[in-house]
């Protein structure tokens, strides 16, 4: 054998979405591949069109994937020359730079509905014979995060829209807070602008879950009684953590430490060994204190100090301050806003606490992690039953009929699926 091909079900099924990616998890994971191949048409709107469709089947895969995918372009014969592109070797030559600058694929293979099977085997295998295997894996968290869990239908689509724009507004009231922060900066202390970054990041989150989320989970029921529940909300927090990572990669730009460097002041924090509440030592000494435990006392130079947030005014955000005032002038006791939230379970701890792990410290400055939202579904009885119940059903590919379509589940196993290619070693020549 040259070369072995796995022909997958793609990835825009809108009947039974969660079984298609049921299916294209095990076909990924089930032996080393020396590559995958992805299948987009051609159009001469390659940004808008080819890209948009590379990336929906493109973020299936993990990032030790990358290097292995091979975009596959069928229907060149569709191409038709213009002043722009007279030759169709100056149009692939044009997909070939898009795909590299936008994506960093370095391997395009052509196609049309004159190219015979034996060109089309060798200029595949050509592409992937120089990579080696990649064993891919996905744990359950990691499965909902990366694949499509369910077809958002009919009066769905509405909802998913207007969920959609609901994100992009808010996200785009953030955006030009922080460049109206930028471009004003010179009125600030350096560090209260890099103080409102910080800040500007936790709120984007935070308002992204009280103000999207929290009303669709009212909206549709708290209590999930159905698999498409779960999927639902899950897949809404997936936008979610998208367009908020994106806004806090933008934000980042302005930060004069990288929040990612575990290699800096941040590996000094500690979290609570009784409630796991993370903390920062800010005054006193080494000895013991108590979680949740507060300033007893501010800067001596000032009469108060302020907590930084944002504030809209007249409809935009702009950078704000909550005055935080010492009860009397002969009392170094700060009085405790009524609406700033009792943290901490006030039991003793130790300087000798745990440090916190570097793979958790981005939460400080992103809030919750995508996978611990996702592990509190997976982890919930509820769904684990209606998922073990929902993959139960779900049928390997039987006899195909004619048409190419599985005569037991009607799957059609189409020219423009995705594909996964294993080239054997050499013993198994």
């Amino acid at each position: 054998m040259s070369m072995v091909l796995y022909d997958g079900p793609g990835c825009n099924s809108k009947e039974d979405t969660y079984a298609h990616s049921f299916v294209l998890r095990h076909g990924l994971t089930c032996e080393p591949l020396n590559g995958i191949f992805v299948t987009v048409e051609y159009n001469p709107r390659i940004r808008n069109n080819m890209g948009g469709d590379f990336f929906e089947v493109a973020k299936i895969l993990k990032k030790e994937a990358y290097d292995h995918i091979v975009v596959l372009v069928t229907k060149m014969d569709q191409f038709h020359p213009d002043t722009k592109f007279p030759t169709r070797e100056s149009m692939e030559a044009h997909i070939r730079k898009s795909f590299h600058v936008d994506y960093g694929m370095n391997q395009v293979v052509f196609s049309d509905v004159t190219s015979t099977a034996r060109k089309l085997f060798h200029d595949m295998r050509k592409a992937i014979a120089q990579l080696s295997k990649v064993q891919l894996r996905y744990a359950d968290e990691e499965f909902l995060e990366h694949f499509d869990l369910k077809a958002w239908k009919g009066r769905e689509q509405f909802d998913l829209h207007r969920l959609k724009k609901q994100i992009e507004k808010l996200c785009a009231e953030f955006e030009e807070g922080l460049r109206h922060l930028v471009a004003t900066q010179q009125k600030l202390s350096p560090q209260e602008v890099q103080d409102y970054i910080y800040a500007i990041i936790q709120q984007n989150r935070m308002e992204l879950e009280e103000k999207v989320y929290q009303p669709f989970l009212h909206r549709n029921g708290e209590d999930e009684i159905a698999f498409d529940d779960y999927a639902a909300s899950i897949e809404l927090q997936k936008l979610i953590h998208r367009s908020h990572s994106d806004f806090r990669n933008e934000a980042k730009k302005y930060l004069l430490v990288n929040p990612d460097n575990t290699n800096d002041w941040r590996n000094a924090i500690r979290r609570c060994q009784h409630c796991c509440e993370v903390w920062v030592k800010v005054e006193g000494c080494d000895g013991a204190t108590t979680c949740g435990a507060r300033p007893s006392q501010i800067d001596p130079s000032s009469a108060a100090y302020y907590r930084l947030l944002w504030e809209r005014v007249e409809g935009k955000l702009r950078p704000g301050k909550f005055l935080m005032k010492p009860e009397t002038r002969n009392t170094k006791k700060v009085d405790t806003p009524r609406n700033l939230k009792p943290i901490g379970c006030g039991k003793s701890i130790q300087v000798d606490q745990a440090v916190v792990p570097p793979c958790q410290l981005d939460c400080l400055f992103s809030t919750q992690e995508l996978e611990n939202i996702l592990s509190s579904f997976k982890m919930d009885k509820q769904f684990r039953m209606l998922k073990k119940r929902k993959e139960k059903a779900i049928q390997p590919f039987g006899e195909l009929d004619e048409t190419g379509r599985d005569k037991k589940q009607g799957y059609a196993v189409h020219a423009d699926a995705d594909m996964t290619v294993g080239v054997p070693d050499a013993a198994s020549y």
